[in-house]
């Protein structure tokens, strides 16, 4: 009977050992663990920090170039403006071309009256000498 309970004494204290030496090992490989997860997590904010520099960056170049485009877009004449610009020079050429073309017709009127008195005043020629 001493050897039933000195087995057993000894199988509890050895099982409390290797639960102790298990609980020991296990709190180290958590403890890696740990340490690994806080090393991911300290790159991922480090890369987070690092992509918030980029953007800043990014949105920096952004805004300058809307403040060149903005400045752009006023050297541009507006559609509204345009139109009724061109409108009006619209009617101006018509108007030329109206003047244009009355002068055409007169001239060749013109030339046709020139041309008709000259042969006129041949054949008056013509006869007054004979």
């Amino acid at each position: 009977m001493k050897r039933a309970v000195l087995s057993v004494i000894a199988f509890f204290i050895f099982g409390m050992f290797s639960i102790a030496v298990a609980e020991t090992v296990d709190d180290r490989y958590l403890n890696a663990r740990l340490d690994v997860i806080h090393e991911r997590l300290n790159a991922m904010d480090k890369a987070l920090k690092l992509q918030a520099i980029e953007i800043e960056r990014r949105l920096e170049a952004l805004n300058q170039l809307r403040a060149e485009v903005v400045k752009d877009r006023g050297q541009f004449v507006k559609w509204e403006v345009y139109s009724s610009h061109n409108k009006e020079v619209d009617k101006l050429c018509n108007r030329v071309t109206a003047v244009e073309t009355k002068i055409v017709t007169w001239m060749g009127a013109l030339t046709f009256f020139f041309l008709a008195v000259q042969i006129v005043i041949k054949i008056w020629g013509h006869r007054t000498k004979n």
